[in-house]
């Protein structure tokens, strides 16, 4: 819920740098990678994903699986969305949308050059095994930087979201942490003293429109070492 909340936030534009930690096996890339493209597209389908990753086999894994849902007969009969993917533009790393929508999936080692998009989405950008290699982690980090900097086709609205597993504390979490990104952190077990707290800017209107920073969410749990998910 967390995880969903915050992504429909930066999808209206009241988040546009966020970075969620949480633990492996939680389902973080199902509603990352894979759904949440395909629910930004049931109302705005012209808007364009660049997915990166430290895998390339695992991004192009989720693009594959966001593809399905997308040409899915429930997500047609449920959407009735007005586009198709195009013919000519319908690979396992990239497809677009007849509405000029798209989904591009490179790896980090790969980069991204000459492509721009709405929303960068980085999907655990540094492997468990490679983190303690600062050479990897410096090049994970460089490419997410030049891509924040160079690939949103509108720097003032485009969004950057990185979603990951902690693997080492100079990790490009950190990195965003310091860079003053939103931090969404969904520890395991509930630390009262590191409670997570994120803020969202939004729209007021007292006569005129107003920007108003305001916070967003904070970490429900209560019990000093309540888990995340008891089952």
């Amino acid at each position: 819920d967390a995880l969903c909340s915050h992504l429909e936030a930066v999808a209206r534009g009241e988040i546009l740098r966020l970075v969620g930690n949480t633990c492996p096996r939680h389902g973080k890339s199902n509603i990352f990678a894979i759904l949440w493209p395909a629910w930004v597209w049931t109302w705005r389908p012209s808007a364009k994903f660049i997915y990166l990753s430290y895998s390339d086999e695992l991004v192009v894994e989720h693009s594959v699986k966001c593809r399905a849902v997308v040409e899915s007969e429930w997500y047609r009969t449920l959407y009735r969305p007005a586009w198709s993917l195009l013919n000519y533009q319908n690979t396992k790393h990239d497809f677009a949308t007849t509405a000029g929508g798209r989904r591009i999936a490179t790896s980090v080692k790969a980069g991204v050059t000459g492509r721009g998009a709405d929303y960068l989405a980085v999907d655990d950008p540094l492997g468990v095994e490679e983190s303690t290699s600062l050479a990897v982690r410096e090049t994970a980090q460089r490419v997410i930087t030049q891509a924040a900097s160079t690939r949103l086709d509108d720097p003032q609205r485009g969004a950057v979201v990185m979603i990951m597993q902690r693997v080492h504390a100079g990790d490009p979490s950190d990195w965003a942490i310091k860079a003053g990104y939103q931090h969404l952190c969904m520890p395991a077990e509930f630390v009262e003293g590191r409670r997570s707290i994120t803020y969202r800017v939004v729209e007021k209107k007292n006569g005129h429109v107003e920007r108003v920073r305001e916070e967003f969410w904070r970490d429900p749990r209560t019990v000093e070492g309540e888990l995340l998910v008891p089952n």
